[in-house]
Protein backbone atom coordinates (compact mmCIF):
# COMPACT_ATOMS: atom_id res chain seq x y z
CA UNK A 1 0.00 0.00 0.00
CA UNK A 2 1.26 3.20 -0.78
CA UNK A 3 1.34 6.65 1.05
CA UNK A 4 2.24 10.17 0.60
CA UNK A 5 3.63 11.81 4.32
CA UNK A 6 3.06 15.45 5.73
CA UNK A 7 5.51 15.57 7.89
CA UNK A 8 4.17 13.12 9.23
CA UNK A 9 0.71 13.19 7.45
CA UNK A 10 -0.61 10.83 4.86
CA UNK A 11 -3.96 11.27 2.81
CA UNK A 12 -6.15 8.87 1.09
CA UNK A 13 -7.83 8.26 -2.43
CA UNK A 14 -10.12 5.46 -4.11
CA UNK A 15 -13.46 5.73 -6.07
CA UNK A 16 -16.35 5.05 -4.08
CA UNK A 17 -17.85 5.23 -0.41
CA UNK A 18 -17.14 1.84 1.28
CA UNK A 19 -19.63 1.98 3.89
CA UNK A 20 -22.92 3.59 5.63
CA UNK A 21 -21.62 6.52 7.19
CA UNK A 22 -22.25 6.70 10.85
CA UNK A 23 -22.96 10.11 12.80
CA UNK A 24 -20.27 12.30 12.54
CA UNK A 25 -19.58 14.25 16.20
CA UNK A 26 -18.39 17.91 16.39
CA UNK A 27 -15.26 18.47 16.47
CA UNK A 28 -13.82 19.55 19.40
CA UNK A 29 -11.97 23.14 20.16
CA UNK A 30 -8.58 22.76 19.57
CA UNK A 31 -5.34 24.67 20.34
CA UNK A 32 -2.97 24.30 17.50
CA UNK A 33 -0.11 25.53 16.49
CA UNK A 34 0.83 26.93 12.67
CA UNK A 35 2.18 23.68 10.68
CA UNK A 36 6.25 24.70 9.82
CA UNK A 37 5.85 24.13 6.25
CA UNK A 38 4.09 25.87 3.46
CA UNK A 39 1.12 23.72 3.53
CA UNK A 40 -2.36 25.03 0.89
CA UNK A 41 -5.53 23.59 2.42
CA UNK A 42 -9.12 24.43 1.55
CA UNK A 43 -12.41 25.42 4.07
CA UNK A 44 -14.99 23.59 2.09
CA UNK A 45 -18.84 23.91 3.44
CA UNK A 46 -19.82 19.92 2.74
CA UNK A 47 -23.55 18.46 2.96
CA UNK A 48 -23.75 16.46 5.50
CA UNK A 49 -22.42 12.76 5.50
CA UNK A 50 -26.28 11.73 5.99
CA UNK A 51 -29.30 12.67 4.41
CA UNK A 52 -30.75 14.21 7.93
CA UNK A 53 -27.18 16.02 8.35
CA UNK A 54 -26.64 19.10 8.33
CA UNK A 55 -23.87 20.81 6.42
CA UNK A 56 -20.74 20.90 8.19
CA UNK A 57 -17.66 23.07 7.88
CA UNK A 58 -13.76 20.87 7.54
CA UNK A 59 -10.51 22.10 6.31
CA UNK A 60 -8.70 19.69 3.03
CA UNK A 61 -4.92 19.76 3.19
CA UNK A 62 -4.55 19.51 -0.13
CA UNK A 63 -0.61 20.73 -1.37
CA UNK A 64 2.44 21.16 0.46
CA UNK A 65 5.89 23.09 -0.32
CA UNK A 66 8.81 22.10 2.11
CA UNK A 67 11.48 21.58 -0.58
CA UNK A 68 10.94 24.58 -2.82
CA UNK A 69 8.66 22.61 -5.32
CA UNK A 70 4.99 22.17 -4.05
CA UNK A 71 3.71 18.37 -3.96
CA UNK A 72 -0.01 16.85 -4.19
CA UNK A 73 -0.89 15.20 -1.21
CA UNK A 74 -1.76 12.41 -3.31
CA UNK A 75 -4.42 10.04 -1.03
CA UNK A 76 -4.24 6.52 -2.55
CA UNK A 77 -6.52 4.67 0.22
CA UNK A 78 -8.19 1.24 -1.94
CA UNK A 79 -9.67 -0.35 0.92
CA UNK A 80 -11.39 0.94 4.49
CA UNK A 81 -8.59 -0.21 6.42
CA UNK A 82 -6.45 2.26 4.76
CA UNK A 83 -9.32 4.75 5.63
CA UNK A 84 -9.62 3.80 9.35
CA UNK A 85 -5.66 3.77 9.49
CA UNK A 86 -4.68 6.62 7.22
CA UNK A 87 -6.25 9.41 9.31
CA UNK A 88 -3.96 8.68 12.56
CA UNK A 89 -0.61 9.92 10.94
CA UNK A 90 -1.73 13.32 10.20
CA UNK A 91 -1.32 16.26 12.49
CA UNK A 92 -4.12 15.95 15.26
CA UNK A 93 -4.84 19.69 14.39
CA UNK A 94 -3.66 23.01 13.04
CA UNK A 95 -3.86 26.32 12.81
CA UNK A 96 -5.24 27.87 8.71
CA UNK A 97 -5.04 31.41 7.79
CA UNK A 98 -8.57 31.62 5.53
CA UNK A 99 -7.72 33.95 2.80
CA UNK A 100 -9.16 34.82 -0.56
CA UNK A 101 -7.35 37.06 -3.73
CA UNK A 102 -4.16 37.55 -1.65
CA UNK A 103 -6.07 38.85 1.76
CA UNK A 104 -6.61 37.30 4.83
CA UNK A 105 -10.26 36.15 5.55
CA UNK A 106 -9.68 34.71 8.60
CA UNK A 107 -8.67 32.13 11.00
CA UNK A 108 -10.07 28.67 11.90
CA UNK A 109 -8.42 25.87 13.77
CA UNK A 110 -9.37 21.99 12.48
CA UNK A 111 -8.96 18.71 14.13
CA UNK A 112 -7.91 15.40 12.36
CA UNK A 113 -10.75 12.68 13.18
CA UNK A 114 -9.44 8.93 13.76
CA UNK A 115 -10.78 7.80 10.68
CA UNK A 116 -12.04 8.97 7.46
CA UNK A 117 -14.84 6.77 6.82
CA UNK A 118 -15.86 7.68 2.95
CA UNK A 119 -13.38 8.28 0.10
CA UNK A 120 -14.35 11.85 0.06
CA UNK A 121 -13.38 12.53 2.77
CA UNK A 122 -9.41 11.93 2.71
CA UNK A 123 -7.48 14.65 4.07
CA UNK A 124 -9.88 16.59 6.09
CA UNK A 125 -9.86 18.18 9.33
CA UNK A 126 -13.29 19.07 11.09
CA UNK A 127 -13.62 22.30 12.07
CA UNK A 128 -15.14 22.93 15.32
CA UNK A 129 -19.20 23.19 15.40
CA UNK A 130 -18.87 26.76 17.39
CA UNK A 131 -16.29 28.09 15.54
CA UNK A 132 -17.05 31.78 13.67
CA UNK A 133 -16.27 31.01 10.07
CA UNK A 134 -14.61 33.52 7.55
CA UNK A 135 -16.88 33.59 4.83
CA UNK A 136 -16.72 35.26 1.08
CA UNK A 137 -20.36 36.56 -0.81
CA UNK A 138 -23.82 34.46 -0.01
CA UNK A 139 -24.11 30.37 0.01
CA UNK A 140 -25.55 29.44 -3.70
CA UNK A 141 -25.45 26.13 -5.85
CA UNK A 142 -22.43 27.96 -7.84
CA UNK A 143 -19.79 25.26 -6.49
CA UNK A 144 -21.27 21.95 -6.05
CA UNK A 145 -23.99 19.67 -7.40
CA UNK A 146 -25.43 18.83 -3.84
CA UNK A 147 -29.10 20.80 -4.62
CA UNK A 148 -27.82 22.73 -1.07
CA UNK A 149 -26.92 26.16 -1.29
CA UNK A 150 -23.63 26.34 0.53
CA UNK A 151 -20.86 28.85 0.86
CA UNK A 152 -17.89 28.59 -1.76
CA UNK A 153 -14.62 27.22 -0.52
CA UNK A 154 -12.03 29.04 0.18
CA UNK A 155 -8.03 28.64 0.37
CA UNK A 156 -6.10 28.65 3.75
CA UNK A 157 -2.44 28.45 4.47
CA UNK A 158 -0.31 27.63 7.39
CA UNK A 159 1.63 31.09 7.19
CA UNK A 160 0.00 34.29 7.98
CA UNK A 161 1.79 36.18 5.31
CA UNK A 162 -0.72 36.01 2.25
CA UNK A 163 -0.38 38.44 -1.42
CA UNK A 164 -1.28 38.37 -4.80
CA UNK A 165 1.97 39.87 -6.47
CA UNK A 166 0.45 38.96 -9.88
CA UNK A 167 -2.69 40.72 -9.18
CA UNK A 168 -5.68 37.71 -10.59
CA UNK A 169 -8.55 39.27 -10.92
CA UNK A 170 -11.85 38.58 -13.60
CA UNK A 171 -11.61 40.14 -16.64
CA UNK A 172 -12.93 39.99 -20.43
CA UNK A 173 -9.80 38.60 -22.77
CA UNK A 174 -7.92 41.23 -25.06
CA UNK A 175 -8.86 40.62 -28.72
CA UNK A 176 -5.05 39.17 -28.82
CA UNK A 177 -6.12 36.66 -26.35
CA UNK A 178 -9.06 35.53 -27.45
CA UNK A 179 -7.62 34.49 -30.76
CA UNK A 180 -4.43 32.70 -29.23
CA UNK A 181 -7.43 30.83 -26.87
CA UNK A 182 -10.17 30.01 -29.98
CA UNK A 183 -6.79 28.79 -31.89
CA UNK A 184 -5.78 26.46 -29.52
CA UNK A 185 -9.43 25.27 -28.50
CA UNK A 186 -9.57 24.25 -32.42
CA UNK A 187 -6.34 22.76 -32.29
CA UNK A 188 -7.18 20.33 -29.05
CA UNK A 189 -10.93 20.03 -30.61
CA UNK A 190 -10.51 18.70 -33.90
CA UNK A 191 -13.02 16.25 -34.36
CA UNK A 192 -16.61 16.93 -32.88
CA UNK A 193 -19.69 15.29 -32.76
CA UNK A 194 -23.09 16.71 -32.24
CA UNK A 195 -26.77 15.63 -32.38
CA UNK A 196 -29.38 16.86 -35.11
CA UNK A 197 -31.87 17.32 -32.30
CA UNK A 198 -32.49 18.09 -28.47
CA UNK A 199 -32.37 14.98 -26.74
CA UNK A 200 -30.37 13.11 -29.96
CA UNK A 201 -28.82 9.84 -29.61
CA UNK A 202 -26.71 9.57 -33.04
CA UNK A 203 -23.95 12.26 -32.75
CA UNK A 204 -22.41 13.03 -36.30
CA UNK A 205 -19.12 15.07 -37.22
CA UNK A 206 -19.57 18.53 -37.44
CA UNK A 207 -17.62 21.87 -38.03
CA UNK A 208 -17.36 24.53 -35.93
CA UNK A 209 -16.13 28.36 -36.65
CA UNK A 210 -14.34 30.59 -33.60
CA UNK A 211 -17.69 32.33 -33.07
CA UNK A 212 -19.19 29.37 -31.71
CA UNK A 213 -16.80 29.28 -28.66
CA UNK A 214 -18.35 30.59 -25.81
CA UNK A 215 -16.21 32.22 -23.27
CA UNK A 216 -17.73 31.23 -19.07
CA UNK A 217 -15.01 32.89 -17.73
CA UNK A 218 -12.02 34.28 -17.73
CA UNK A 219 -8.97 36.16 -15.23
CA UNK A 220 -6.11 38.19 -15.99
CA UNK A 221 -2.87 39.47 -14.06
CA UNK A 222 -0.77 42.34 -14.11
CA UNK A 223 1.76 39.94 -15.54
CA UNK A 224 0.38 39.63 -18.50
CA UNK A 225 -1.27 36.25 -18.07
CA UNK A 226 -4.83 35.28 -18.75
CA UNK A 227 -6.99 32.14 -18.17
CA UNK A 228 -10.38 31.40 -19.65
CA UNK A 229 -12.85 28.80 -19.93
CA UNK A 230 -14.34 28.10 -23.21
CA UNK A 231 -16.40 25.29 -24.38
CA UNK A 232 -19.14 25.07 -27.69
CA UNK A 233 -22.35 26.28 -27.76
CA UNK A 234 -25.63 24.20 -28.60
CA UNK A 235 -25.51 20.59 -27.27
CA UNK A 236 -28.22 18.60 -28.46
CA UNK A 237 -27.09 14.68 -27.60
CA UNK A 238 -28.98 13.41 -24.86
CA UNK A 239 -26.45 12.66 -21.36
CA UNK A 240 -23.45 14.82 -20.31
CA UNK A 241 -21.12 16.77 -22.54
CA UNK A 242 -18.06 15.40 -20.52
CA UNK A 243 -14.91 14.44 -22.33
CA UNK A 244 -16.14 16.84 -25.39
CA UNK A 245 -15.54 20.25 -26.67
CA UNK A 246 -19.43 20.87 -25.17
CA UNK A 247 -17.69 20.87 -21.53
CA UNK A 248 -15.94 23.72 -20.11
CA UNK A 249 -12.56 23.53 -21.30
CA UNK A 250 -9.69 25.74 -20.04
CA UNK A 251 -6.99 27.52 -21.02
CA UNK A 252 -3.92 30.04 -20.19
CA UNK A 253 -2.86 32.33 -22.29
CA UNK A 254 0.65 33.88 -21.75
CA UNK A 255 2.13 37.26 -21.70
CA UNK A 256 3.56 36.97 -25.23
CA UNK A 257 0.44 34.99 -27.29
CA UNK A 258 0.33 31.07 -26.43
CA UNK A 259 -2.25 29.12 -25.61
CA UNK A 260 -1.89 26.14 -23.18
CA UNK A 261 -4.52 23.51 -22.55
CA UNK A 262 -5.15 22.81 -18.87
CA UNK A 263 -7.78 20.63 -18.48
CA UNK A 264 -11.70 19.66 -18.61
CA UNK A 265 -13.69 21.21 -15.08
CA UNK A 266 -11.75 23.41 -14.18
CA UNK A 267 -12.56 26.85 -11.85
CA UNK A 268 -9.98 29.55 -10.81
CA UNK A 269 -11.24 29.31 -6.65
CA UNK A 270 -7.86 31.54 -5.59
CA UNK A 271 -4.38 32.99 -6.50
CA UNK A 272 -2.04 33.83 -4.16
CA UNK A 273 1.77 33.39 -3.10
CA UNK A 274 0.80 30.43 -0.81
CA UNK A 275 5.07 29.78 -0.59
CA UNK A 276 6.10 33.01 0.15
CA UNK A 277 8.56 33.06 -3.15
CA UNK A 278 6.74 36.43 -4.79
CA UNK A 279 4.67 34.92 -7.54
CA UNK A 280 1.53 33.99 -7.06
CA UNK A 281 0.25 30.33 -7.44
CA UNK A 282 -3.20 29.78 -8.94
CA UNK A 283 -5.71 27.02 -7.30
CA UNK A 284 -7.91 25.59 -9.46
CA UNK A 285 -11.74 23.37 -8.46
CA UNK A 286 -12.06 20.35 -9.88
CA UNK A 287 -16.01 20.07 -11.12
CA UNK A 288 -15.89 17.10 -13.25
CA UNK A 289 -19.02 14.69 -12.70
CA UNK A 290 -18.10 12.31 -10.16
CA UNK A 291 -14.69 13.50 -9.62
CA UNK A 292 -13.91 16.89 -7.51
CA UNK A 293 -10.42 17.69 -6.07
CA UNK A 294 -8.37 20.84 -6.41
CA UNK A 295 -5.58 21.50 -9.51
CA UNK A 296 -2.29 23.94 -8.30
CA UNK A 297 -0.81 25.53 -11.40
CA UNK A 298 2.51 27.60 -10.46
CA UNK A 299 6.11 28.83 -12.19
CA UNK A 300 3.95 30.49 -14.90
CA UNK A 301 1.70 27.48 -15.36
CA UNK A 302 4.99 25.18 -16.25
CA UNK A 303 3.91 22.94 -12.65
CA UNK A 304 1.11 21.81 -11.71
CA UNK A 305 0.19 19.17 -9.14
CA UNK A 306 -3.40 17.29 -8.78
CA UNK A 307 -5.40 16.27 -5.30
CA UNK A 308 -8.71 14.35 -7.14
CA UNK A 309 -10.87 12.32 -5.36
CA UNK A 310 -14.17 10.68 -6.48
CA UNK A 311 -17.99 10.25 -4.72
CA UNK A 312 -19.01 6.85 -6.04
Amino acid sequence: MKRHFLAPAVLAFAACNPAPTPTVEPAPVVAAPPLAMAVLAVLEHQPGALANQAPRFVVRMVFQNSTGSWKSLSPECADEACLATAASTWPPSAAWTVVNAGAVVGKVEATTPKAWTRYADVGTQDVAATAEIPKVGVPSQGWTDSGLDLNRPLAAISRFAISDPDGWKEATLSPAALSALQGAFTAKFKDVANCANDGGTDPKPMTYKPADIAVAFSHASTAGWSVATALLTDYRCDGPADETAFARQTFAISPDGKAQYLGEGLKLLDAGDYDGNGKSEVLFAIQRGNTEGYELRFDDFAGHETFAYNHH
